[in-house]
């Protein structure tokens, strides 16, 4: 079964907040500071990075500049892997020192945000080959 990336970020969330609900943890999505979940008992504090994928068994996953810098500042950070989110997700929580040891290289992503209304019918050409 074919899944979006925003449905299978939703059923990744939806798993990660049931999942911690059963172990006794309230939460709140928080989608900003690097990381998408505060997840709190007591004292204890989970700032936790949700990374989903419909694979049963994924090779690897790729974190935003800003995940990454949080996971380095922040030793409350967890990664959680939901994997199979289309049928019975499973969920693997790592760790800052785990996630750390399985790092394979930092390659920087950079994203260049457009609006739609930039992009009016009729404004610009389409680009002509011109004769050699």
């Amino acid at each position: 079964m074919y899944m979006t990336n925003k449905q299978i970020k939703e059923k990744a969330y939806q798993a990660v907040i049931e999942h911690e609900k059963q172990e006794g943890r309230e939460t709140e999505i928080i989608e900003k500071d690097g990381y998408d979940i505060l997840s709190k008992s007591g004292s204890e504090e989970r700032h936790i990075e949700v990374k989903g994928t419909a694979k049963k068994k994924p090779t690897f996953i790729c974190m935003q500049p800003k995940e990454f810098k949080k996971m380095l500042t922040d030793d409350s950070y967890y990664l959680y892997l939901v994997r199979d989110v289309g049928n019975t997700p499973i969920i693997k929580e790592y760790k800052k020192d785990e996630v750390l040891k399985r790092l394979k290289g930092v390659e920087m992503h950079y994203t260049i945000g457009f609006s739609a209304k930039e992009f009016k019918d009729g404004e610009e050409k389409p680009h002509e080959k011109q004769p050699a």
